[in-house]
């Protein structure tokens, strides 16, 4: 037994001790021996039970992982609405900081998120990398979120030794004969040899998006092409009858991670992606070796963010806490 004065020295041992402070330091502060300080906390076990209260962000951080199965998960508050979208790009910087080294392969689609998290980036002229294109255009409108800026604006904040690895091109039908084009194009020597480096990414950074636009919101650059090339109504009806719920790199999916895209009546033909979402499932599978990284902003994209990661599209999440908690429910 053990009494009641050495009790409290313990419980205080163990309290010092649990905020990383050296035995000689809790020997001076509680006045006993260093060797009195070490019997106690080889005590600790027999008579208090640690149990460490993560900060919420963190404890959602740990049920993604624990709930989908993924390599990791990084969770922050967003506060408004209107701020969330930057917020989360700006988490997804400090993550592709600390995991993108020199000598790394990065693939990155497009998407307002992804932009935020280019734009947060600070210079690392120390860094080199190779950097690659999941798909080769986006909306017109829109081009400072299309891939090859994007990846540019990557270039532009990395070493002068980073690579770049894309291919630019006018958006489809803007030019005569652009779908006969991409056909070519998509059988040619040179995106094989795309498809293939990018397929062997270190790190591949993604947006997740929902098939139609959000109450309260615009319809993203992809959704807005898509209407705009094969009708919104057709587009939406399609949308409906395939239980399309979300899309990835310019490709629609359903509640199972079918890319269901070749079933729109010709949108596939107007789209050149280099990343498929089989890839994506297959660099996905070797989570020590491949960090697929979905990040998302917004309690609207639930379900498309739970499918993508219940489908093995992606390994790693980063998102705000509203859409953490509706993956959880």
């Amino acid at each position: 037994m053990i009494s009641q004065a050495d009790l409290r020295l313990l419980l205080a041992a163990v309290n010092l001790s649990h905020q990383g402070i050296p035995q000689t330091e809790i020997s001076e502060s509680l006045g006993i021996s260093p060797s009195k300080v070490s019997r106690l906390l080889s005590r600790a076990s027999e008579y208090v039970e640690l149990r460490y209260v993560l900060p919420e962000d963190e404890r959602l951080a740990v049920e993604l992982i624990r709930r989908y199965r993924i390599a990791d998960a990084v969770v922050v508050e967003t506060g408004r609405p209107e701020q969330e979208t930057q917020i989360v790009g700006q988490a997804a910087a400090a993550y592709f900081r600390a995991n993108v080294e020199t000598g790394s392969s990065v693939a990155f689609s497009c998407g307002h998120t992804l932009l935020e998290l280019a734009m947060a980036l600070p210079r690392q002229t120390h860094k080199a990398f190779e950097i690659h294109q999941m798909s080769v255009e986006g909306d017109p409108e829109e081009v400072h979120q299309a891939p090859s800026t994007l990846v540019g604006l990557l270039r532009a904040k990395s070493s002068a030794e980073s690579r770049v690895f894309g291919i630019q091109m006018p958006p489809a039908d803007e030019v005569k004969g652009g779908v006969e084009f991409r056909k070519n194009l998509k059988g040619s020597e040179m995106m094989a040899r795309l498809r293939a480096q990018a397929k062997t990414c270190d790190h591949v950074y993604m947006g997740v998006g929902t098939p139609i636009g959000h109450e309260g919101g615009s319809p993203s650059s992809f959704v807005r092409l898509a209407e705009a090339l094969i009708g919104m109504e057709k587009y939406q009806q399609t949308v409906k009858d395939l239980g399309v719920v979300g899309e990835i790199n310019n490709q629609l999916f359903d509640d199972r991670g079918v890319d269901r895209t070749p079933e729109f009546g010709g949108l596939e033909e107007r789209f050149v992606n280099i990343v498929s979402l089989q890839d994506l499932m297959e660099l996905a599978s070797k989570p020590g070796t491949h960090r697929v990284v979905a990040v998302a902003a917004g309690a609207h994209k639930a379900s498309a963010l739970k499918t993508a990661l219940s489908a093995g599209l992606a390994n790693v999440v980063i998102t705000g806490r509203d859409l953490a908690e509706r993956l959880l429910d």
